[in-house]
């Protein structure tokens, strides 16, 4: 039995989104409405997040597998699965261990990489410091670095929403998934092995994610597709809505025939 708060939008081919950290399902609200309604679209709350109970989970694996207790429940036996950031490894997660169960899936400003050193020495100083001040103190700067700067004032309401998902994250949700990502393998070889087609879609002035690798994991596979996107950051569904809706809505259309 699932226990993943979940609305749908559409008929048809069954499409699963999985939104990033600190985010609900409320950050797909305006961008999902740009998609065709001849596919199903569920709209997730992750576990911990939105409307969704927390999980006894230690890794995204355990994610990966809640979310696939949500498609037993909704007899769903293939999907295409697009995750954004933290929905992008548990994505990969689910490509690793329910791969027959994937037509495709998309990588929406997510990585394949693990964590170098640095990056896993800064998530364990966040959750001290969430850990000793609390959420809302981390979320005061969190959603406006998500941004590419010229779009700053044009997604002002937008930052807004973002930031008051992140401070409505408890601490214990932001602790747990801080851990689990700090911790995640490297997915690559999940990739390289994943026979369908793959999307990966990265703003070009996205401040968490490498460029160069980007482009490097997108030769991993024959079958990856990656997107560059200009005057974008890391939030392609309110920096881009239309463009980004388009590039999904395609390669669905396409995928989801085979």
């Amino acid at each position: 039995m699932s226990k993943i708060n979940f609305y749908t939008q559409g008929e048809g081919f069954p499409v699963i989104l999985l939104h990033g950290f600190c985010e609900t399902s409320k950050v797909w609200e305006a961008w999902v409405k740009l998609l065709p309604n001849k596919f199903k679209v569920y709209v997730l709350d992750l576990p911990g997040f939105g409307k969704s109970p927390q999980v006894d989970a230690t890794s995204l694996a355990d994610i990966a597998k809640e979310v696939n207790a949500l498609m037993e429940a909704e007899n769903i036996e293939k999907t295409i699965m697009i995750g954004h950031s933290l929905g992008g490894y548990i994505t990969l997660e689910f490509a690793q261990l329910f791969p027959e169960k994937l037509k495709g899936f998309g990588l929406f400003h997510s990585t394949a990489y693990e964590d170098d050193e640095e990056k896993k020495a800064n998530r364990t100083k966040t959750i001290e410091f969430v850990a000793e001040k609390g959420v809302r103190a981390f979320s005061k700067g969190f959603a406006k670095n998500l941004f590419a700067p010229q779009n700053i004032d044009k997604c002002a309401e937008d930052i807004q929403l973002v930031a008051d998902l992140c401070a409505e994250t408890s601490k214990e949700t932001f602790c747990q998934y801080a851990s689990m990502m700090r911790d995640r393998q490297d997915y690559k070889p999940t990739l390289e092995a994943f026979d369908r087609p793959i999307f990966i879609i990265t703003g070009k002035e996205d401040p968490i994610l490498d460029l160069q690798e980007q482009n490097v994991q997108a030769r991993l596979s024959q079958y990856i597709t990656l997107h560059l996107i200009d005057e974008t950051g890391h939030m392609g569904m309110f920096e881009q809505p239309e463009e980004t809706a388009a590039m999904v809505s395609g390669f669905v259309n396409a995928v989801s025939k085979f």
